[in-house]
């Protein structure tokens, strides 16, 4: 799937649901491999290692805030 069709998906459900539409996601980033212990972004006991976690996506969180304000000016 890809990130458009995720959100089309999403956004569908939560009409259906009735959210409003802060409620539901305007941009999602999918991440193909699973969070694991193994690949340092869990801890043994599955929390989430928050720093690791910034470190690696950071930058794709603040492209999709970027995108979403972008799209927000256009309208």
């Amino acid at each position: 799937a890809t990130a458009a069709a995720t959100v089309s998906r999403y956004a569908g459900a939560a009409q259906a649901a009735g959210l409003r539409p802060f409620e539901v996601p305007r941009a999602v980033a999918l991440e193909p491999a699973a969070w694991t212990p193994e690949g340092g972004l869990m801890t043994p006991t599955f929390k989430l290692k928050r720093p690791a976690l910034a470190a690696r996506y950071g930058a794709a969180v603040a492209g999709l805030y970027a995108g979403i304000q972008e799209s927000v000016r256009g309208l």
